[in-house]
């Protein structure tokens, strides 16, 4: 699994002077139950506090559509979080191996030494 950040200027809902914030899964093996799988199935990313602007959610649409809930104080705190729903009687499908799912948002500028036009951080 790898997990790559880009930060880009300009958001791709018609804001030039605001931070898309991208992050690019690519799933090379992950396979938690062989056979009956959820893949990767979620994606979470917790800030150290409110982005009240935060906006233009974007994620995969593998499997189904991709739930999308940004928060702003309550659980999980100061977060945006990406969930496959539960399908009834089936397991919920997500990034399977050997997919790639992208999910961004936007927000206005921060600083703008983070700001890069990739190359990426990878982790």
């Amino acid at each position: 699994m790898e997990i790559t950040e880009n930060v880009i200027r300009g958001c791709g809902d018609g804001h030039p002077d605001e931070l898309t914030w991208e992050y690019v899964v690519d799933n090379f093996s992950y396979d938690p139950l062989p056979l009956s799988t959820n893949g990767f199935s979620g994606f979470q990313i917790i800030f150290p506090g409110a982005v009240p602007e935060l906006h233009n959610q974007q994620s995969p649409g593998i499997g189904g559509t991709w739930v999308q809930n940004s928060f702003s104080g309550s659980s999980p705190p100061f977060g945006v979080e990406w969930d496959v729903p539960p399908v009834a009687g089936a397991f919920p499908l997500g990034i399977m191996p050997g997919q790639t799912g992208i999910f961004s948002f936007c927000t206005d500028c921060r600083f703008d030494e983070i700001v890069n036009d990739p190359p990426a951080n990878t982790f």
